[in-house]
């Protein structure tokens, strides 16, 4: 896909342009709806929706050149502030304490034995699926998507001292999750 003229094309509805940009980029997207939300057909349709707008939103910017980083990053943005707007009555931070629990020798959460290594992605997706929205949504932003905790503060509309405390609590949740199911 050449960056250079894929702008141009799409604006000019050039019916091939879109088929190839929606083939490569699409894909990712949904992945990437798949990791934020609860259910499948929340994926399906989180996903359309956000990579409609975001594409909108990209041929009416200014850029002229496509960055596909730059456009999956305003992607993700859209994901969580629709999944934050559709929110019925959870709290955006939970009470529960956690008790202190011990990283391996590396000072990482996880161990890396070969069974981690192993774990396929829909066994990833299902135990993050089962922490609340905004552990969810604060755990893939930080530890896959690599957003920042002011990033993500200002994105959810919170402070960065609250974003690190609740992903600490996320990934305890997860790693609590892991265990039991070895």
């Amino acid at each position: 896909m050449d960056a250079t003229f894929i702008k141009h094309d799409l604006i000019n509805k050039n019916t091939d342009a879109f088929n190839t940009f929606f083939d490569s980029v699409f894909p990712k997207c949904y992945a990437i709806a798949i990791r934020y939300s609860k259910a499948e057909q929340q994926s399906k349709d989180i996903s359309q929706r956000c990579f409609t707008a975001s594409l909108k939103n990209f041929l009416m910017s200014a850029t002229e050149h496509y960055d596909e980083s730059a456009f999956i990053h305003a992607y993700i943005v859209c994901v969580v502030t629709h999944l934050l707007s559709e929110r019925t009555g959870e709290l955006i931070a939970d009470s529960i304490t956690i008790s202190p629990y011990r990283k391996n020798d590396s000072n990482t959460l996880f161990s890396s034995s070969e069974y981690y290594k192993n774990y396929t992605s829909d066994e990833v997706i299902s135990h993050i699926r089962k922490l609340n929205l905004i552990q969810q949504i604060i755990y893939n932003m930080s530890c896959i998507d690599k957003f920042t905790d002011v990033e993500i503060a200002r994105i959810i509309d919170h402070h960065p001292l609250s974003i690190k405390s609740m992903l600490e609590r996320a990934k305890h949740k997860l790693y609590s999750s892991i265990k039991t199911a070895i």
